[in-house]
This record gives structure tokens, sequence and C-alpha cells, in this order.
């Protein structure tokens, strides 16, 4: 029996799977504008910007938007998009065209109807090696632990793109298309940390 007829059974496991299989989940967030196979915005998520936002949109053909879908994951606006959770949808991280990634807190996304392009307006934190220090508190001594040591931590900083502090954030302007996946926030004394999923 075919996974349709068995979930057409009564089966709300297999309903679930199917669905997620016929990419059903758009009924929670159901499709308005879609730019390509794996973007779209949201019906309903059409907005009027104010303040400061203003001036992204006075003189050009875009409209302002809170929420975006991306690969199947619903990212939302931390200013305009109101919620009621503990849960972030704000909170991105992305990849541009040369390898270079970053971390984000999305303002709002602006769709051009001409190009069919979204952007996304984020603040994009400035981050810096969270590990740096550690060098310094490693004991320098010449036994071989001691250097083994220092040898993976200079490879986990030569490599860590995944874990990073906060130091500052700017505001920028990056193609939607760049949105890789979601990332945590962690508050920890004075001090934020973000981490990639």
């Amino acid at each position: 029996m075919a996974l349709k007829e068995r979930a057409e059974s009564g089966s709300h496991v297999l309903e679930a799977v199917r669905d997620k299989m016929e990419n059903q989940e758009k009924k929670r967030y159901p499709e308005d504008i879609r730019v390509d196979d794996s973007i779209y915005t949201p019906k309903y998520s059409l907005i009027k910007l104010y303040g400061p936002d203003k001036h992204l949109v006075l003189y050009t053909q875009d409209r302002a938007y809170s929420r975006l879908v991306v690969n199947g994951k619903i990212f939302s606006s931390g200013i305009y998009q109101e919620r009621h959770k503990r849960s972030r949808q704000d909170l991105l991280y992305f990849e541009d065209d040369d390898g270079a990634s970053g971390f984000g807190s999305v303002v709002i996304f602006l769709h051009n109807a001409h190009n069919n392009e979204i952007r996304v307006v984020l603040k994009e934190y400035r981050t810096q090696d969270c590990f740096s220090n550690l060098e310094d508190l490693i004991v320098d001594s010449s036994n071989q632990t001691s250097q083994r040591v220092r040898d993976l931590l200079s490879a986990i900083r030569r490599n860590n793109r995944y874990f990073r502090e906060i130091r500052g954030y700017d505001r920028k302007i990056r193609c939607a298309s760049q949105i890789k996946g979601t990332c945590l926030l962690i508050k920890y004394e004075n001090r934020a940390f973000v981490l990639r999923n």
C-alpha cells in the first residue's frame, strides 16, 4: 500500500510524513510571493515601516515584509514581528558568494517586484574569536602536553566559524539567498555569543 493510501486510512503519523514530503507545511505559512524554489514570503507579512526604517522604501519599488521562509525555515523581523515566546526567529547565519560567513538579527525583508529579489536588512554582528585569550592561560612550558593543547587550540581558532563572541553590530543589507540557517544567541554575564545551528 502506498504512503498516500496509508495516510488516508487514518494514521496521523503517516499523514504528517506525507505532508512533509509533499511540502504541506505551507499550511502554517501560506505562500504569498515566491522568489525561487527555496524562498518565499508568507501571506500577511507585508508591513508598513515606521521611524528611521521608512527611508528604506521611500523612493524605491521595494515593499517591506516581516517574515520570510528559506528552505522551509521561517525567519521573522526582531522589530516588526511580535513574538510571545522565548524562542527567536530573527537570528540567522549567512555566507556570501566569497565564502565569508557571519551572523545577524533580521530587521526587515525588502522585496523588489521589478526583479523579484528579496534582500534582508539586518543587524550584522561584529564578532571575534572567543578563544583568543585561552592561549595566554595555557602554561608556557615545553612539555608535550602543553604543546598538543596549543596546537589543538590553534586549529580550533583557525577553523572556528561556528561559535563567536559579539562585539557590536552594523546595519547591513544582504541578498536573502545568502541566508544559510539559524543561530543561537547566548548571554553570559555581560558578554554575548552566537552559535551556528
